[in-house]
C-alpha cells in the first residue's frame, strides 16, 4: 500500500481500494526479478479487495501473470462495509479506523496537514468525502465506493481463487460474500468464527494454532486438479 511500511513518506498520493495498477506494477517487478518463477497472490482485508478487483478487472492479463490467488476477509462492497463498521461497537471501529487513516496521512508526505482545513474525521465516510475522493479523482465517497468495490468484477475472474472470511467478522457482513456473483474459478470458504483476520484455532493437526496461515498455504499449494471452487464450506476456525 502506498505510504505504508517501508514506503512511509515516499508516496505522492494516498492508497485506496481501487489502486489495482499499483498491484499489477508490483507483480510485473517480481516477474522481472524472478523470471520463470510462478507467482501466487494473497491479499488481506483491504488488500484482499484490491486483489479480487485486479483479477476481475484484467482477467486475461492476470491469468498470464498469476498461478493462484487467495483473498482473506475482503471488503468487496465498500459502501456496505463502511456502513456496517459505523454500526458496530457503538461506532468504535469507525472512529478507530478514521483516526488511523488521518494519522497515516499526517505521517506521510502531508506531514504539515492543515488541521483547520481538514479536521480529524469522526467516521471513515467523512475521511473519504473530505480527503480520499477529492485527492484521488472521485466526485464523493459514494462515487469512490461504487467505482472501487471488487464485487462487480468477481464474476470475471479466470485465476483459481479462494475467498476466505468469517461469519462473525465485525467489519464485513457475511451475507455480502454469500450473495456474491462468482465465476466458476472462485471459491468461498466461510468459517464459523475468526473475526477479522483472527482465526486462532482450538487445536488440530496443524503445526501451530494459526488456522488461517495454514489454510492460505494449503490453498496456494494445491494443484489445478484439486480445485473445487464452487464448494461453499462452513467450518470452525
Amino acid at each position: 500500500m502506498r505510504g505504508c511500511g517501508e514506503g512511509k513518506g515516499l508516496s505522492k498520493n494516498l492508497y485506496h481500494a481501487g489502486r489495482t495498477v499499483d498491484l499489477q506494477r508490483a507483480i510485473e517487478e517480481v516477474r522481472q526479478l524472478c523470471p520463470g518463477s510462478t507467482v501466487h497472490l494473497g491479499g488481506f482485508s483491504l488488500g484482499a479487495g484490491i486483489v479480487l478487483k485486479w483479477l476481475g478487472e484484467f482477467p486475461e492479463q492476470a491469468s498470464q501473470m498469476v498461478e493462484r490467488a487467495i483473498a482473506v476477509n475482503p471488503p468487496v462492497d465498500l459502501a456496505a462495509c463502511t456502513s456496517a463498521i459505523g454500526k458496530k461497537a457503538f461506532g468504535f471501529y469507525d472512529r478507530y479506523f478514521s483516526k488511523m487513516l488521518y494519522r497515516q496521512l499526517q505521517q506521510s508526505f502531508d506531514g504539515k496537514l492543515d488541521q483547520a482545513q481538514f479536521p480529524l474525521p469522526k467516521r471513515i465516510v467523512d475521511f473519504d468525502n473530505t480527503i480520499t475522493a477529492p485527492r484521488c479523482g472521485f466526485e464523493s465517497a459514494q462515487h469512490y465506493y461504487e467505482t472501487c468495490s471488487a464485487a462487480p468484477f468477481i464474476s470475471k475472474i479466470l485465476v483459481p481463487t479462494m475467498i476466505l472470511s468469517a461469519a462473525d467478522d465485525p467489519l464485513i457482513p457475511v451475507h455480502i460474500l454469500e450473495n456474491l456473483e462468482r465465476s466458476e474459478n472462485v471459491g468461498l470458504h466461510i468459517a464459523e468464527s475468526g473475526g477479522h483476520l483472527g482465526y486462532y484455532g482450538r487445536g488440530s493437526t496443524d503445526e501451530d494454532r494459526w488456522w488461517m496461515d495454514w489454510r492460505v498455504l494449503e490453498w496456494l499449494k494445491k494443484t489445478e486438479s484439486q480445485d473445487q471452487p464452487e464448494t461453499l464450506l462452513t467450518t470452525s476456525g
